[in-house]
């Protein structure tokens, strides 16, 4: 029986309060402790119980779609934590291509960097082949295109030691293949929540 009562009063705590009115009735001294209190309070709600409606849970639809929510929330901190450590892993050696896309954390930036990793890789594509690319993304705007190819084309090394180079460009491929993933991952979500 003490144990039922101990859980009906995690369910309905009181207000500090009316806890604190209340106990001034019973202790002229107004003297509080914790065994006290808990035996107070649950003689309150005892008093209470015809006031009190049972708890409702909400319908499975409910917490279902609470808990989705949740978990796609986590996901979008870890696409986020994904796309700072890659950007401050690209600024390391290859600073410009954060400024080529609008947001490094889409699967189009993903793309870009799994299959050119590096500047040099960048800037021996040929026009062409960079252009198909970028139409194929959706990236039509010929003005927006022109001033990225420009940029590709004008852009110089941050460095070429290959010391600083091969483990941030190995870092760099590991988080794009993480912020894909991840992506995805908030995708389906998205569906299922739809």
């Amino acid at each position: 029986m003490h144990i039922q009562k101990y859980e009906f009063f995690v369910l309905f705590p009181l207000n500090p309060s009316i806890l604190s009115k209340y106990r001034g009735a019973f202790t002229p001294g107004r003297a509080k402790d914790e065994p006290t209190d808990a035996e107070l309070a649950l003689d309150r709600l005892m008093r209470q119980l015809e006031r009190i409606k049972a708890l409702q849970p909400q319908s499975i639809e409910m917490r279902t779609l609470m808990s989705l929510v949740e978990q796609r929330r986590c996901l979008v901190s870890d696409k986020t934590r994904f796309a700072n450590r890659l950007r401050n892993t690209l600024k390391q050696y290859y600073p410009q291509t954060p400024g080529w896309f609008d947001h490094i954390d889409t699967p189009n930036f993903c793309d870009f960097n799994s299959r050119r990793s590096t500047l040099i890789q960048v800037k021996r594509a040929r026009r062409s082949k960079l252009e198909r690319y970028f139409h194929a993304k959706s990236m039509r705007f010929t003005h927006v295109l022109e001033a990225r190819l420009r940029s590709i084309k004008d852009a110089t090394a941050l460095t070429l030691d290959e010391a600083v180079v091969m483990p941030h460009r190995l870092l760099a491929l590991v988080l794009v293949d993480q912020l894909r993933v991840t992506l995805q991952a908030i995708q389906r979500f998205d569906d299922e929540i739809a």
